[in-house]
């Protein structure tokens, strides 16, 4: 006969993960939440134990959207840069000094916005 303690389909042996269990008040329950959210987080477990164990600051998702927009709009600015380098390494000469003063500035410009917006 098998000994129900080390049964496999024990619950211990399903769950080999340990279990934390806390307490807080209802009011602490719903900034929980609201923070695991505001993070992009579903799961508050998971954000509580990233958020445990990460060093330094978490990036709230309103700050990432606009993270992710800059780097957006970067990418853009560089696939620019790249087509017209391209273009005038091959010859073309429908671009000038002055379309690429552009592109830099756009890139001045949006490397600007990045402290104002983003509180990193």
């Amino acid at each position: 006969m098998s000994d129900p303690t080390h049964d496999s389909n024990s619950a211990q042996s399903r769950d080999a993960n340990p279990k934390i269990t806390v307490r807080p008040t209802p009011t602490q329950h719903e900034e929980l939440h609201r923070r695991a959210a505001s993070f992009g987080y579903k799961s508050l477990s998971r954000y509580l134990i990233e958020r445990g164990l990460q060093e330094g600051r978490m990036i709230e998702s309103t700050e990432r959207e606009k993270i992710e927009r800059l780097l957006f709009e970067l990418r853009k600015v560089g696939t620019n840069l790249n087509q017209i380098a391209r273009a005038m390494n091959e010859g073309y000469r429908g671009y000038s000094q002055a379309h690429l003063d552009r592109a830099l500035e756009a890139v001045e410009q949006i490397a600007r916005q990045v402290p104002q917006e983003v509180k990193l």
